[in-house]
């Protein structure tokens, strides 16, 4: 086949192009279709360069393009490249776009996350709080009895307790309250029966959680 020379204008799409000439030669597009062996819609995309509603892969497009430019007996390789740096511009166009839109989601999430992230430190201090709280109440208080050690045997009828328990926690010695320090400190002094003496250590809080410890002091009258 011989090919002949058409000077085209070069501001015309090859869609454009290719199908002024077809229009020239006076082939009617159905005709095309069914010499050239593709649908007549792909044909149709590529002639209003909708490149995207052509269903084949670029290499595939390409022998569209070289099929459609032979028909018509013109030198197919200058349609190719043109068809080829289209479809580039086209690619770049929609990396482009891609790229825009993503950068634009990322500045447009930024507030949104800052806004997440504020939300869930200050649930976070919220929880700590209402936790540390629910801990205290639930919790028994703490309760060190220093004096008498368990078992301790004294000659003496009187002798001095001291301990420590938690601050605004009530404390009480067989049943009797005795006073403390806004720490927690207490100290009192407790008389004696001669023999074995039980003292039980109670520490309450204000909603009811106590921690008791029983101290056993044997007193022993001199000879």
């Amino acid at each position: 086949m011989q090919f002949t020379h058409k000077i085209i204008k070069p501001t015309k799409r090859i869609g454009t192009k290719l199908r002024e000439l077809r229009e020239e030669k006076e082939v009617a597009i159905d005709y095309l279709s069914k010499k050239i062996r593709i649908g007549k819609d792909i044909l149709i995309a590529l002639e209003e360069s909708r490149f995207d509603d052509m269903p084949f892969t670029g290499i595939y497009q390409k022998n569209i393009v070289r099929s459609y430019a032979e028909f018509l007996e013109i030198d197919p390789a200058p349609c190719v490249k043109q068809f080829e740096k289209e479809e580039l511009q086209k690619n770049t166009k929609h990396l482009h776009q891609k790229q825009n839109r993503n950068t634009q989601q990322i500045h447009f999430n930024i507030p949104a996350i800052t806004k997440i992230i504020g939300l869930l430190a200050i649930a976070g201090v919220l929880v700590f709080y209402f936790t540390s709280q629910i801990q205290r109440i639930t919790t028994p208080p703490n309760l060190h009895v220093y004096n008498p050690k368990d078992g301790q045997i004294t000659y003496s009828p009187v002798i001095k307790i001291q301990g420590k328990t938690d601050e605004k926690t009530a404390i009480q010695i067989n049943g009797k309250e005795i006073p403390h320090s806004e720490k927690g400190l207490f100290e009192a002094d407790i008389t004696l029966s001669q023999g074995i003496n039980a003292l039980t250590f109670t520490a309450t809080k204000r909603h009811g959680k106590s921690t008791s410890e029983t101290r056993h002091v044997i007193y022993k009258k001199q000879k």
